[in-house]
């Protein structure tokens, strides 16, 4: 059996978190065990309940995510962190270790440790936001690729050409995200009825968006191409499903 390590920051609400839930509750567990480290162990987040009912192990470097742990992590995390991180992975003997997010620096600072491991990191967003030149992320993802051969994945093929230019390497590897949609395929409601608890007509042209108020998402944007939607159709509706920072701005802009 494989042992596979997925390693981010903390298993919140966002779009990564539920890709690597997806991944742990979906792979064989036959052939694949998955154990998820973590910086923080947060455990309020939606994504938190269906992994322990499924027996998924979440191990975290620091046991929550308060203030004091914040202060402490502004003021030794770079010493302390690699130093759980490298107990973790000696203790748990991944034979893969895939990192989402902004945790490649711990990572490479234990790279001594990673021998025969195999490395995987996904880029999740712009890798202008994720990795700009120069920072450490980006320096940590060159020092890993040339240490430690570690493949690098993104979303879509503007991304791949992003990335191997900014890193200098020619073999980014494409995994388009997915929706498990059989999650909901038991939904106990009609979608007349839903339409209906929304206030929001049977005949209605609807357009959902799931996403938090925050630059990333792009809002404004999707309310400029919603603008010319209604122009075209009268019985159009905007339904934003989130929330965030620029929440009241982008209420003032509706």
């Amino acid at each position: 059996m494989q042992k596979i390590m997925q390693f981010t920051t903390a298993m919140s609400d966002g779009g990564a978190e539920t890709l690597i839930k997806d991944y742990a509750m979906l792979l064989d567990n036959r052939e694949y065990e998955v154990v998820i480290a973590t910086i923080y162990n947060v455990k309020h987040s939606a994504n938190y309940p269906p992994l322990k009912e499924n027996g998924v192990r979440i191990v975290s470097v620091f046991k929550s995510h308060d203030f004091l742990t914040r202060v402490f992590r502004t003021l030794f995390g770079r010493f302390y962190i690699p130093y759980k991180l490298k107990k973790i992975i000696q203790e748990e003997k991944p034979d893969c270790i895939h990192s989402h997010l902004q945790v490649l620096r711990y990572l490479d600072l234990v790279k001594n440790n990673l021998k025969g491991i195999s490395l995987f990191y996904t880029c999740h967003s712009l890798p202008s936001r994720m990795l700009p030149t120069g920072s450490l992320e980006w320096k940590a993802a060159k020092s890993l690729i040339e240490s430690n051969k570690m493949t690098v994945i993104a979303l879509h093929p503007q991304m791949a050409s992003e990335l191997n230019e900014s890193l200098g390497i020619e073999n980014s590897h494409i995994v388009n995200n997915g929706v498990n949609f059989k999650l909901f395929k038991n939904v106990d409601k009609t979608k007349e009825v839903i339409r209906k608890d929304l206030g929001l007509p049977a005949d209605a042209f609807i357009v959902g968006h799931v996403g938090r108020f925050s630059i990333p998402k792009n809002h404004t944007f999707l309310l400029d191409v919603f603008k010319e939607i209604t122009n075209r159709c009268e019985k159009a509706f905007l339904l934003l499903v989130g929330n965030g920072p620029l929440e009241p701005q982008i209420c003032e802009k509706i």
